[in-house]
């Protein structure tokens, strides 16, 4: 990106209060966050916003703090690891003993059937958008390896997903909040 996105816009964007975040990365529960580059600032990229975006959507279901920081650590490095993958999956890996282990990897994966998918460029599209809304930050509509996005061709090749969907109005009615919120106060 361009612009440099802060941590306080990250978090306003996604809707995380800035407490709950401070504590989880003191506890290192959230261990997905860009490094800090100086004095505590950190500058979050495209896939560091969806990661963020993932682990407060985890945490607002219910789900305990410290699987939504490593759930959300997984989805940032499957997309590093796979900047082209259009979908992600979520699998369950059976380990010795019973355990099962959770790992994100390309939904063409020879592991199985994922238990679910994860659109990641329609995440990252509800993302682009939300940032041009909301901070009016034009963010290029490419993976990290260069090539376009491919939410079209998701959606030509008859994949939806209502979580996307959702996802892009979580963040609009996040705004929206915010934008009655000031005018309450003043």
């Amino acid at each position: 990106m361009d612009d440099e996105i802060g941590t306080r816009a990250a978090l306003e964007l996604v809707g995380l209060d800035p407490v709950r975040f401070s504590n989880s990365q003191k506890r290192h529960e959230f261990t997905a966050a860009p490094p800090a580059v100086t004095r505590n600032r950190r500058s979050w990229s495209l896939d560091d916003i969806v990661a963020l975006k993932f682990y407060a959507a985890l945490i607002e279901s219910g789900a305990p703090s410290p699987y939504s920081g490593s759930m959300a650590d997984q989805l940032r490095d499957a997309m590093r690891a796979h900047p082209d993958a259009d979908v992600l999956g979520v699998y369950a890996i059976s380990r010795p003993g019973g355990m099962a282990e959770i790992v994100i990897r390309p939904a063409a994966s020879d592991i199985g059937r994922p238990i679910f998918e994860l659109p990641v460029n329609e995440y990252r599209a509800a993302v682009r958008e939300a940032l041009q809304e909301h901070f009016g930050i034009p963010v290029a509509a490419k993976t990290p390896s260069g090539r376009a996005g491919s939410e079209a061709g998701l959606e030509a090749a008859g994949y939806e997903d209502v979580r996307v969907r959702s996802a892009a109005r979580t963040f609009k009615s996040n705004r929206a909040r915010q934008r009655t919120s000031k005018q309450d106060k003043q």
